[in-house]
């Protein structure tokens, strides 16, 4: 027998030039696929365009639909009292506005279609752009392509997922529009088959009772349906909402030295508390905002008025007549015979024994959008209107400002409500965000936060019998929460209430 003949040894440069060789083949394959990502992304961005020129196009069709539907639903004084007459005439005035109503809900679902495909090509071209960054990454080395690979995945496969989410949400909502205007349509034929006295045959009156009856029929039904579509809106709204808190903490672990946490940055960014040697904190721009006693300057961060308006101290308030009465939650005890309410931009108690007013005016310049007292009446909590608004916690009587509560909305704080032992304070922010925010108050720091809900929240309260439970509600829904620790830590987990088979409805209090 033959000695069989032992392979050659592989030297250290036939191996380099081997993973030479593979790396030159992985980058002519990924440039030839360059191509095709790049005609994909080019024509998901044209169609995102061309969504978002239609949807531009269709919004102001919508905002004439909702004018009328306006001027059907609320008549002026002379047109009311000529409908008024009664009989087929109250009938028609009826299905005029039932019409109006439909138009309105057609119009916004149309809007609400396109810019969900709008979102659904800006998800494609999202999703485009990733693969072509991955496969530009083929090309690098193996040792470059090693220290991207964890930036590369956090925020490529990241930011595509949640142009998904975006576009799941505004496909969610879009349904919710279609299923509204169809209800409209139903509502319109309901009213038209009930049937008149003027009818005067019996087959005709029985015939619109039984259309009637098919279109009453058709009405529950679209009602159930959308109560589940608005329904899978909110969850998917929850899962955009967790996507974009995950993506912050991916981002703050791949790039540490630049980035913060969303609290820390709470934290940092305010006008802060005093330090441990009694020096007060920086606010924006360097300037600090607070006095040497340990409270905030409110003169110094109030908005500076602007170039078409007046002082602040150009005018004196001499005297305040009534309250906001549409206004929810705007009254409430601040001692045993003292109550708050808000006016416009202004904060007002009235004394019900010697009638004696006080004024407290906002900071931010845009309104007050809620005020909650705390439990013991020694301190009040004031959310205000504007870009970015604050929370401001004042003491009571002194009415000086104590805590700055920042980054819990984008534009006005609707609703808040102090814990029954005082230590957490629930906020709820108004569109566009709907932040349901839970603050450590005395530590000025976010504890929790989720979206709400994805249309207007009324009201938010904490259980008085369970601790870390809340509840909140508003049009459409009622929401409850908990406090629950999971595998990446604590938090807020809401489950829509549903009542068998009652019709969806707006829920003001409880």
């Amino acid at each position: 027998m033959e000695d069989e003949v032992p392979p050659a040894p592989v030297t250290d440069e036939q191996n380099a030039a081997a993973t030479k060789l593979q790396a030159a083949q992985r980058g002519r394959a990924a440039r030839a696929n360059v191509g095709r990502l790049k005609a994909d992304k080019a024509a998901a961005e044209a169609a995102a365009r061309e969504a978002a020129a239609a949807a531009d196009g269709a919004q102001q069709e919508a905002t004439d639909a909702t004018d009328a539907e306006q001027a059907a639903m609320h008549p002026s004084p002379e047109i009311a009292k000529a409908g008024g007459a009664g009989g087929e005439d109250e009938e028609n005035a009826a299905a005029t506005k039932l019409q109006a109503v439909q138009r309105g809900r057609t119009a916004r679902a149309k809007v609400a279609g396109l810019r969900s495909a709008q979102l659904a090509a800006e998800a494609r071209a999202a999703a485009a752009d990733s693969s072509l960054e991955a496969d530009a990454a083929a090309e690098a080395t193996e040792e470059q392509q090693a220290a991207a690979a964890t930036t590369l995945q956090a925020a490529q496969r990241g930011r595509a997922a949640r142009a998904k989410l975006r576009a799941d949400k505004a496909a969610a909502d879009a349904k919710v529009a279609e299923l509204d205007a169809q209800l409209a349509t139903a509502e319109v034929e309901a009213v038209h088959f009930d049937g008149t006295e003027q009818e005067q045959t019996a087959a005709t009156k029985l015939q619109a009772v039984q259309r009637g009856r098919r279109a009453r029929t058709d009405v529950g039904q679209l009602r159930k349906q959308r109560e589940s579509a608005a329904a899978a809106s909110a969850a998917t709204a929850d899962s955009l909402a967790d996507a974009e808190l995950a993506s912050d903490g991916l981002l703050e672990a791949s790039s540490a030295a630049t980035c913060k946490s969303e609290d820390t940055a709470a934290a940092t960014a305010g006008l802060g508390r005093l330090s441990s040697g009694g020096a007060p904190t920086a606010g924006a721009g360097g300037v600090s905002a607070m006095a040497g006693d340990g409270y905030y300057d409110t003169d110094a961060m109030r908005r500076a008025p602007g170039s078409d308006e007046m002082a602040r101290n150009a005018v004196r308030m001499h005297h305040s007549f009534g309250l906001d009465s549409t206004a929810r939650n705007n009254l409430a005890y601040i001692a045993e015979d003292t109550l708050m309410f808000t006016v416009g931009n202004v904060v007002q108690t009235l004394d019900l024994t010697t009638l004696q007013q006080t004024y407290l005016h906002g900071i931010d310049g845009g309104g007050v959008g809620m005020v909650c007292v705390h439990p013991t009446m020694a301190f009040f909590a004031l959310g205000e209107k504007g870009t970015n608004p604050n929370v401001y916690i004042y003491e009571y009587p002194s009415l000086r400002l104590t805590k700055v509560l920042r980054g819990g909305t984008e534009q006005a704080y609707s609703c808040g409500r102090f814990s029954p032992d005082g230590s957490k304070l629930a906020t709820v922010g108004g569109y566009p965000d709907f932040w349901l925010t839970v603050w450590d108050w005395k530590k000025e720091s976010i504890v929790l936060r989720s979206k709400a809900f994805s249309q207007d929240v009324f009201d938010v309260h904490f259980s008085p019998f369970f601790e870390g439970q809340l509840t909140s509600s508003g049009t459409g829904h009622i929401r409850f929460w908990k406090m629950a620790g999971t595998f990446t830590g604590l938090k807020l987990q809401g489950d829509i209430g549903r009542f068998g088979n009652e019709d969806l409805s707006d829920i003001a209090g409880y």
